[in-house]
C-alpha cells in the first residue's frame, strides 16, 4: 500500500487537501473508495480504514472539507465551510470524484461517507453527475 497527498483548487479559489491511499498492485485496483469524513472530523481519522481497504485493492481518496484538518488555514475558522456551506463541499467531493475518475487505470467509483452526520443530499447530486458509479444512498 502506498499513500500520498494533493491538493486542488476549489471553485472558491481555497486549496483542498486530498489523501491517497493505493494499492501495492495499483495498475489493477477494484474500484475507487471516495471517503467523506463526518461534522468535526478530519480525513486523516479515515486513514487506518482507507490503509485497510487499500491493501485489500481499492483505489482510495478522502478530502478535508474547507474549515477542516489540512485545508484549514486559519485556526478561528476551524470547522467552517466558508462561502456556499454544505453545497460548496458537496461540490467539492463531486470535482474530487472527476478528479480521480481521469487517473490511469481508474475503475468505477464507490461513494462512502464516515462519521457521525450522514449527509444522503450530497450523495444524490454526485451519482447524478457520473455514470457508472455506486453510492450507499442508493
Amino acid at each position: 500500500m502506498h499513500s500520498s497527498c494533493f491538493t486542488f483548487q476549489d471553485d472558491k479559489g481555497i486549496e483542498i487537501f486530498v489523501y491517497r491511499w493505493l494499492p501495492d498492485e495499483w495498475r489493477s485496483p477494484k474500484a475507487n473508495v471516495q471517503i467523506s469524513h463526518g461534522t468535526g472530523e478530519h480525513a486523516a481519522m479515515c486513514s487506518r480504514f482507507a490503509g485497510f481497504t487499500s491493501e485489500n485493492g481499492y483505489f482510495v481518496h478522502a478530502n478535508d472539507y474547507r474549515g477542516h484538518g489540512r485545508t484549514l488555514r486559519e485556526l478561528c475558522n476551524s470547522g467552517l465551510l466558508g462561502p456556499g456551506g454544505w453545497n460548496a463541499a458537496a461540490k467539492d467531493l463531486s470535482n474530487l470524484s472527476i478528479i480521480v475518475e481521469g487517473e490511469p487505470c481508474s475503475p468505477f467509483p464507490l461513494r462512502s461517507q464516515l462519521g457521525i452526520i450522514p449527509c444522503p443530499g450530497l450523495y444524490p447530486q454526485m451519482s447524478s453527475d457520473h455514470s457508472g458509479g455506486n453510492n450507499i444512498w442508493h
